[in-house]
């Protein structure tokens, strides 16, 4: 759609410029004169005031997008893309961080930069989630510190992925619209609608997180169609965490 955009501006802008020289009652310059270009300057629409009345509006259409609305939306996109890259990155490397964290603790170990759905839902089975613990700060305004279970790290680590989304499009309209249809795929996924039990582990009788393997897996699939348009189409320098290790 980007790419077919683009392609119609350009055929409009260089079509009205050819029609507005073939159709003015202005005289040929000389130097077309004998040339094959007389032939296309001079012909039977030649002096056509409709045409070339529809042709001056569209080419000052275009020039008027172009100075109005596409160079200063171009130059805001700029000057917010640190800072939108702060909080996407923000939302692919959280989501990474729970498949990592499972692998970490698990006792069966996967490949990080290429696993299945099987390979996580083995990984989630092989360890109890509330045997692994975790220190996180307490509530607010209080300076101890207290362990939670691995539930509530996934949910922490889901908190600021969410976190990321809605800063990112607190920018809107200066996102680019297929970043924020993955993002609200993402935010949509059943993963989230699981948060919950994870954030409250301790009140369910689960030995295991297989029962979230498979919305966990497909949440992450979506988390790399997320970092692969992020690079394809944004920035191309942009290296997904698991191709780091």
């Amino acid at each position: 759609m980007r790419n077919l955009s683009l392609y119609l501006f350009v055929v409009a802008l260089l079509a009205s410029s050819l029609l507005i020289l073939i159709t003015s009652t202005d005289p040929l310059v000389s130097l077309f004169a004998g040339t094959v270009w007389e032939k296309v300057f001079v012909n039977s629409i030649s002096g056509n005031g409709i045409i070339f009345n529809v042709s001056i509006g569209v080419f000052v259409s275009c020039i008027f997008y172009v100075i109005v609305v596409y160079i200063p939306d171009r130059q805001k996109k700029l000057d917010l893309a640190p800072e939108l890259e702060g909080h996407v990155v923000q939302t692919i490397e959280r989501i990474y961080s729970i498949v990592r964290d499972i692998n970490q603790v698990s006792s069966e170990k996967f490949d990080l930069t290429d696993f299945t759905k099987s390979d996580l839902k083995k990984a989630c089975k092989s360890f109890n989630p509330n045997l692994v613990t975790n220190k996180f700060q307490g509530a607010q305004g209080t300076p101890n510190f207290v362990e939670r279970d691995f539930g509530f790290k996934c949910a922490n680590h889901w908190a600021f992925s969410i976190k990321g989304i809605d800063e990112t499009m607190r920018y809107l309209p200066y996102v680019d619209t297929g970043l924020v249809k993955i993002l609200n795929q993402i935010r949509n996924s059943s993963f989230s609608l699981l948060v919950p039990q994870l954030e409250n582990l301790s009140h369910w009788a689960n030995t295991d997180m297989e029962s979230w393997s498979d919305s966990i897996y497909e949440m992450y699939q979506t988390s790399l169609t997320l970092s692969q348009y992020y690079t394809k189409y944004i920035n191309k320098h942009y290296l997904h965490p698991s191709k780091k290790i």
